[in-house]
This record gives structure tokens, C-alpha cells and sequence, in this order.
């Protein structure tokens, strides 16, 4: 249920007022709920947090000055309100479907998705975004796993040392600092030209931590991966350079999470 004090900040429920329609909408892993909003004036979406999933303050004003910055860029659905604490927010519906896999497996969709991420990571990041920083975040999920299974977070050390060394080999190669989105799973892709939407994996690192991400959740893109990197133009010789070792670290980093976030019930 949307809270009262949330629902008469959408366009269209002032003065208590209802709205036309509330529709439930897929996604969210269990971590999230999300519903669009029908009102006279429009759609709109609202996302709330779901316990006990929570975000530091700063973390979460990181994610919303991300996801505004690519908003005024085109790139992303404009935040109309959220929560200072990060809990929930509003923005406007993205007509078009969420993408599924063939769509990014299409050359023209990874075309335009190339596109997309090539005029995100061509944005200056806005001020409180945080560095990419793989070692702490390996270290950050291990000690997580810890605490509920000491023994699982002893399988994993090799995978955080692997971590440890890919990390420091990607320090000694040339490379740039763009904002990256930092989860682009299809389901994050909103219509044709794709708006991008779950900012919260938002950093600063090299555009091809972006790649890395796409080839680590759908490694059938591979054979296309040109059609996605092409786009970034200068950018390409030097990110390529990087891709197989961050390819294998998001890889690393992507199943340490699995084990510290497992699946909420």
C-alpha cells in the first residue's frame, strides 16, 4: 500500500484525491516493489525499498544524483520526488516494455544500447558518487557472508584474492573515469531507445565495468560486443585492453554477492 503522504505528492492526487489506477509491476527481485501510478495527469511509477534491504545515506543520495544526472541527459525516467533517506521514489512512466535477452542479442539492440552508454559514460559524475573500488567491495560481501556462514566465507578466499590480484594489474593500465550505471540486467531497460532505471550500483570507473557487466549476465553477447562498444569511439582501443580482466573480476564480484545477498524468500 502506497502511504498516504507518498500519494499526494503524485501529480494528479493533491488534495486527496485517488488515483485512477494502481498496477503492480514485475521486478524487483524480491528487494524492491514497484507500481505505476494512473492518474489525470499521467503514469507514474513509485519504488520502495522493501526491509530489510537499506542503504546508507550517502549511498543513497549517490544513487538518486546518478540517476538525475542521467535523467537530464535522456537517459533514464526524471525522479519527480523520493525519500531523503533513500527509501522510495517517484518518476515518470517509461512507455515500452522492459527488454529481454534477444533484444540485447539483436545487433541493432546492442547497437543502441552501445549508444546509450556511450553518452552516459561521457556525463561527469555528479559530486558524492563513489569510485568503483572491487577489493572493498569483495571484502565488503565476505564479511557479510561471515557473519551468517564463517565457513562459506572461507570457501570464497581464493575468489577475493583472485579479486586482489586482477585489480592490481587493472591499476597499472591506462583507463578513464566515467560514471557507470553498474547493473544492466534487460530488466533494467525501459523501451526502445532504453531509459536506464535502478541507479544504485551507480560509480565511478572505467567504461568498461559496463561491458564487463553485460558479458558477466549474458555471455551470448559476446559475439556482439563490438556492436556495444563501438559506439564509445576513442575510447574503444583502451577499454578493449581492459575487458578480459574486468570481465573476470565482475564475474568474481557478481557471485561473491550471490553468496552474501541470497535470494529473500
Amino acid at each position: 500500500m502506497i502511504p498516504a503522504h507518498v500519494l499526494a505528492q503524485v501529480p494528479g492526487c493533491a488534495g486527496a484525491r485517488r488515483p485512477l489506477a494502481v498496477v503492480p509491476l514485475p521486478g524487483g527481485e524480491g528487494r524492491n516493489e514497484v507500481v505505476r501510478i494512473d492518474t489525470r495527469e499521467g503514469r507514474f511509477v513509485w519504488r520502495r525499498r522493501l526491509p530489510p534491504v537499506n542503504r546508507p545515506g550517502a549511498l543513497a543520495q549517490a544513487e538518486l544524483a546518478a540517476h538525475r544526472l542521467a535523467a537530464a541527459a535522456g537517459l533514464a525516467p526524471v525522479v519527480l520526488r523520493a525519500a531523503p533517506d533513500g527509501s522510495w521514489l517517484l518518476m515518470e512512466y517509461v512507455e515500452g516494455r522492459p527488454w529481454n535477452e534477444s533484444d540485447l542479442l539483436d545487433p541493432a539492440g546492442a547497437r543502441r544500447l552501445g549508444e546509450r552508454l556511450a553518452m552516459l559514460h561521457a556525463l561527469s559524475a555528479p559530486e558524492g558518487v563513489p569510485a568503483a573500488d572491487a577489493v572493498q567491495m569483495a571484502h565488503g560481501y565476505v564479511d557479510r557472508l561471515r557473519r551468517r556462514d564463517p565457513a562459506a566465507a572461507r570457501e570464497v578466499e581464493p575468489e577475493v584474492r583472485r579479486v586482489e590480484e586482477i585489480s592490481a594489474r587493472l591499476a597499472d593500465l591506462d583507463h578513464a573515469r566515467a560514471l557507470v550505471h553498474g547493473d544492466l540486467s534487460v530488466g533494467n531497460l525501459l523501451g526502445e531507445e532504453p531509459k536506464l532505471v535502478d541507479w544504485e550500483y551507480a560509480q565511478v570507473s572505467d567504461p568498461s565495468w559496463d561491458w564487463a557487466c553485460l558479458l558477466s549476465y549474458y555471455p551470448a553477447l559476446e559475439p556482439l560486443i563490438d556492436h556495444v562498444i563501438g559506439p564509445a569511439g576513442a575510447g574503444m582501443a583502451a577499454g578493449r585492453a581492459r575487458l578480459a580482466l574486468q570481465r573476470e573480476r565482475f564475474g568474481l564480484l557478481n557471485r561473491l554477492w550471490e553468496r552474501a545477498y541470497p535470494p529473500i524468500a
